[in-house]
């Protein structure tokens, strides 16, 4: 299954925030076997990185490794966010630029805008920028989509809707899915909730939408993000000396991202 079944693997690209995330996606990152992109080592508040299994997975299924590969812990995310350093992810969405350019990309799939993960939502923003400045320097047009990593596995913003792609795994290819998400002992707990909230039978289509800056949750007036509410959790507890707001730290640099578009158009 492909949007553009004649786009080969060297010009695919992931783009995600984490490792882990491409169990989300297993059957097509094994179809399609792309060059992957993961903004952190997934180490979060523990210290300790799980971008091996990744790495194992990569070379299990014979994807690519990209030039931002978990570069960064997520302590370095957070701080930077937190101390709004905008040339830090602009450097990032540089890098970013210039290795999808390289590949000459005419696919990506990357995390959408959940709301639940605050590095998930500025690198999904840092993607789109990136994907936008190699169009314009490549001269053609990338076809660019989206899963949901943290909601329902069908979950989709209405105004694409109508456009999103199904990829319906057989019982032999969803149970293998499952013994590859099991093998990823950093994330094994994760993997129960999730099929305990959703249903095991839900991870068995993988959904994909063409990207778009809607979020999948609404941001309605009083409303505050899934990652604000735990930041303030984890501040009271001693674990971050702030907390990461969505008004006076996300969106001004999902802003300044959208400025570099502008810039570039």
């Amino acid at each position: 299954m492909s949007p553009r079944s004649s786009i080969a693997p060297a010009n695919t690209a992931l783009i995600v925030a984490h490792p882990d995330h491409e169990l989300r996606m297993y059957r097509w990152f094994q179809l399609h076997r792309p060059t992957t992109y993961i903004l952190t080592d997934g180490s979060g508040r523990t210290g300790s990185s799980r971008l091996h299994a990744t790495t194992r997975l990569v070379n299990r299924v014979g994807a690519r490794v990209g030039n931002i590969y978990g570069r960064h812990t997520d302590r370095d995310v957070y701080q930077s966010v937190l101390e709004l350093r905008y040339e830090w992810f602009h450097q990032l969405i540089d890098d970013l630029t210039s290795a999808l350019v390289r590949q000459e990309v005419k696919f990506v799939l990357g995390d959408a805008a959940e709301g639940e993960f605050m590095s998930h939502d500025i690198w999904q923003a840092a993607r789109l920028v990136a994907v936008q400045r190699a169009e314009h320097i490549l001269g053609w047009p990338i076809v660019q989509y989206e899963f949901p990593v943290d909601s329902h596995p069908l979950n989709c913003p209405k105004s694409v809707d109508d456009e999103k792609i199904h990829l319906q795994l057989d019982a032999e290819r969803f149970s293998e899915k499952v013994e590859v998400a099991y093998e990823y002992v950093e994330v094994r707990q994760f993997v129960d909730e999730m099929l305990a909230a959703f249903g095991k039978e839900s991870f068995q289509t993988e959904s994909l939408f063409p990207s778009c800056q809607e979020s999948l949750m609404d941001f309605g007036e009083g409303r505050q993000p899934k990652y604000e509410l735990l930041g303030e959790q984890l501040a009271a507890e001693g674990v971050y000396p702030d907390v990461i707001r969505y008004e006076d730290h996300v969106r001004p640099l999902i802003e300044s991202f959208r400025a570099i578009a502008k810039n570039a158009a």
